[in-house]
């Protein structure tokens, strides 16, 4: 029988994150061998280059009081003093500096909370209902079976390289609050049907049924069914054994087609299974039983404070009674009190919004957890807190010490439950302001009529991209970021997604509207909701899928080039290769259906330069008029393994057009229709991360291939050991001149070398951050960023 170590684990691998970290502060460790060992370790680089984010994971979302206090400490003294609460159960703390990162983790390990899968292609934190082990509804508490599988999995090899990452959900019930059919691995109670006990298993003993290769993103699927009965003591081999197929048969070189789901969907189910079975076959031996649940209850309660009368449990399954002397504290009641299944004790939901809560709260809410509760809170999908094991009479009292630190504002559930992913406020992902947009909404439906009461049961999640962090697809009213062109421009949009309300179904996809426009539609579709259900209880979101209908097609309205909670015109600069993929090619296939509409209707000016914009933003441009993406085109896509010089010609002719130039004469048809096909015969070209061809890489070629190249961090008389050409490189003086104009340049500058040659780029402060990015990820090689007086010194190898 296997024994598990995971302290030791965890230990070996601070180790090695800090030998990596050393090293990279002292510039022995190049970035991108950092990142191999950060990524894993749960640390990420944020939109803002030097700054860091921690995810520590907490299994099954819980955290005692004290680790409460070590991370509210860790993000005071080291980074952003507001924490950060995920959809997965994580808390993550922001604005960290590298030298920062090793005494925050160190910090945190000494109180036993780990980053280790906090990110990259690993096992990620396991989670579970946010109600398991006090839900009156569940069957049985999977808490303990989430803290063993933790253990089992990160204690053992093959959890670190996956093809990507590997998400793990156990639910109590088949309400499945957890979403563990759109996990890699989903456990629920198995049903009554197929619960064949063995003979001499004990009566009480769990078992599950197992679904593999859910998830959620741009392509969300639920898992199929593996198992119909495991018994409890079989998860942790079976969750191995599925890892063990990924591990084994999984898409390592394109991570757009990576996940567990995708495998499924190459293998077919009946493949999947049989080598499910062939890697059980190979298990040594089953792990011992899930340790003991957490004491969801206390055995002396703490009374309220002087001068506030007990408050005393009603009939079971009624909540409390109270005396309504005080209007907040029944409201607070109503709102925030949950009884649990352990008769006379409660839960108290602490709202989040957002998921940011400061540091300074947080601590209050250890206090608070200590002194009413369990000394035990757990963080929820919902991105809130919850605090368990509350008797009935200290509710009185929690409800004042909670109130004196502000964290008691009693706040409708269709609110309260909102969930929200960062965004494009720190995610180098995120296409919109997606934080921006939940504020939005929330004042639209408070300044409203609606009783948002009455629509308790109604849940809003909000993603800034197609990938479902925000678990959109699981939501009554769902909305993932998009991007759309409206007067030529790219203006933030969002796809709805409505829910049927069925437990382990995907909401269905509805209307894309403007970011501006939807938190009028949001309310427009809860009312209509609201008014359905008052007929029909049982009515879902998608027979109000009409009522979206009349906001599309709007284009004059304020602002709608702007996000929400953005002051400048909303655009893709900067998130070209590598980032947000699902949207940027959205955005590609819109243009050049553009085209071919245009084309068709004989607009041939607009089909040039809807064909001209096209493959902009793989170059991390974006154009503000007709003539500037013409201009673009003709500097960024025309040259060697892109775009044939053939082609320059009409796009002059619709220069000269739009600059009304003289008599002009008209493009030929079949010119413009060559440009788009050129166009559309490179988009073909484009890799999973929208890198464009490029030939093989010269021989001359010193250090990484192109693909893993990366840009140095910027140091003063950093040395690369690649001997300098004779004669000198040419050197381009790009001083003064702005993103990403400065990119565009030293490309072109670039292209008048031969291959394998040198170019020696002068930058300002701005560009020695952005353009060496950029050029790693045109393929180009980067050999040294060096300060120079008040200036930059770029010095870059062309592959391609």
């Amino acid at each position: 029988m296997e024994r598990f170590d995971l302290k030791a684990v965890q230990e070996a691998h601070l180790d090695k994150l800090r030998a990596a970290t050393t090293a990279f502060l002292q510039g022995t460790l190049p970035t991108a061998h950092f990142r191999a060992v950060r990524v894993p370790a749960g640390i990420y680089e944020q939109r803002e280059n030097g700054r860091y984010m921690v995810r520590i994971r907490c299994t099954a979302g819980l955290v005692t009081s004290g680790q409460l206090r070590t991370l509210s400490d860790a993000a005071e003294r080291f980074g952003s003093p507001m924490l950060h609460l995920t959809t997965r159960q994580d808390i993550q703390i922001h604005d960290l500096l590298a030298q920062n990162l090793l005494p925050v983790v160190e910090m945190l390990a000494g109180v036993g909370l780990s980053s280790l899968g906090g990110g990259g292609n690993t096992v990620r934190n396991v989670t579970v209902c946010p109600m398991a082990g006090f839900c009156p509804q569940e069957e049985f508490d999977v808490t303990p079976h989430a803290r063993m599988l933790t253990t089992a999995l990160l204690s053992t090899g093959g959890n670190i390289d996956l093809p990507r990452k590997f998400k793990v959900a156990l639910s109590g019930c088949e309400v499945d609050c957890a979403g563990a059919r759109f996990n890699d691995v989903g456990f629920l109670p198995a049903s009554a049907e197929s619960d064949k006990r063995k003979a001499d298993e004990a009566p009480s003993a769990c078992r599950f049924r197992v679904f593999a290769g859910g998830g959620m993103g741009a392509r969300s699927l639920p898992g199929f069914p593996l198992e119909e009965s495991l018994p409890e003591n079989e998860a942790v081999a079976a969750t191995r054994a599925i890892r063990e197929v990924f591990d084994r048969f999984g898409n390592r070189r394109n991570r757009h087609q990576a996940r567990l789901r995708f495998l499924v969907e190459r293998m077919g189910t009946d493949e999947f299974a049989a080598h499910y079975r062939r890697a059980r076959s190979r298990s040594d031996g089953m792990p011992p039983p899930p340790g003991a649940s957490p004491d969801w209850t206390r055995t002396e309660p703490v009374v309220g404070g002087a001068g506030l009368a007990p408050v005393t449990s009603g009939p079971e399954g009624t909540g409390p009674r109270i005396e309504p002397d005080s209007a907040d504290l029944v409201r607070w009641m109503e709102q925030n009190v949950t009884p649990q299944r352990q008769a006379g004790y409660f839960f108290l939901t602490l709202p989040v919004f957002l998921g940011e809560i400061q540091a300074a709260s947080l601590r209050a809410v250890a206090d608070v957890a200590e002194r009413v509760g369990t000394g035990v809170v757990r963080v929820v999908q919902t991105q809130n807190l919850l605090l368990p094991g509350v008797p009935a009479a200290s509710l009185r009292l929690a409800h004042s010490l909670l109130r004196g630190a502000g964290l008691a504002r009693p706040v409708p559930r269709v609110l309260r439950e909102m969930t929200v992913c960062a965004g494009s406020s720190t995610c180098r992902l995120g296409i919109c302001q997606s934080r921006g947009l939940a504020t939005a909404v929330e004042a639209r439906l408070e300044s409203s009529r609606l009783s948002l009461d009455a629509l308790s049961g109604v849940s809003i999640h909000i993603s800034g991209c197609p990938n479902s962090c925000g678990r959109h697809p699981l939501a009554d009213v769902g909305l993932a970021g998009a991007v759309r062109r409206v007067q030529g421009r790219a203006t933030p949009h969002y796809e709805f997604r409505l829910g049927t309300g069925i437990p382990g179904t995907l909401a269905e996809p509805g209307p894309t509207l403007p970011a501006r426009l939807v938190p009028e539609a949001v309310e427009k579709l809860l009312a209509g909701l609201a008014d359905a259900r008052a007929v029909l209880p049982a009515s879902s979101p998608l027979s109000q899928k009409g009522l979206l209908e009349q906001f599309a097609g709007l284009q004059e309205v304020p602002d709608l080039h702007i996000d929400w909670g953005d002051r400048a015109e909303f655009s893709l600069a900067g998130r070209g290769p590598g980032e947000c993929g699902a949207g940027v090619f959205d955005l590609i296939e819109l243009d050049l259906a553009t085209a071919d509409e245009a084309l068709g209707q004989g607009r041939l000016i607009d089909a040039t330069v809807a064909s001209a914009r096209a493959l902009l933003v793989t170059r991390g441009l974006s154009a503000s008029s007709d003539l500037e993406a013409l201009e673009l085109f003709r500097t960024s896509l025309v040259g060697p393994d892109l775009l044939a010089v053939d082609h320059l010609p009409v796009v002059d002719l619709a220069v000269d057009t739009l600059r009304k130039t003289g008599a002009v004469p008209p493009p030929d048809r079949e010119h413009v229709a060559a440009l788009l096909a050129a166009v559309r015969e490179l988009y073909g070209r484009l890799d999973a991360s929208l890198r464009l061809p490029g030939p093989p890489a010269s021989p001359l070629q010193e250090g990484p291939p192109a693909e893993q190249a990366q840009p140095p961090t910027p140091t003063r008389g950093s040395v690369a050991n690649t001997p300098a050409p004779s004669p000198p490189p040419p050197t381009e003086d790009l001083r003064g001149v702005t993103c990403p104009l400065n990119f565009v340049k030293a490309r072109m500058a670039l292209a008048r070398v031969p291959i394998g040659d040198e170019l020696h780029v002068l930058l300002d402060a701005p560009g020695a951050r952005n353009v060496p990015e950029s050029l790693v990820k045109d393929g180009q090689q980067v050999l040294e960023l060096a300060e120079e007086e008040s200036w930059w010194r770029l010095r870059l190898r062309r592959l391609r």
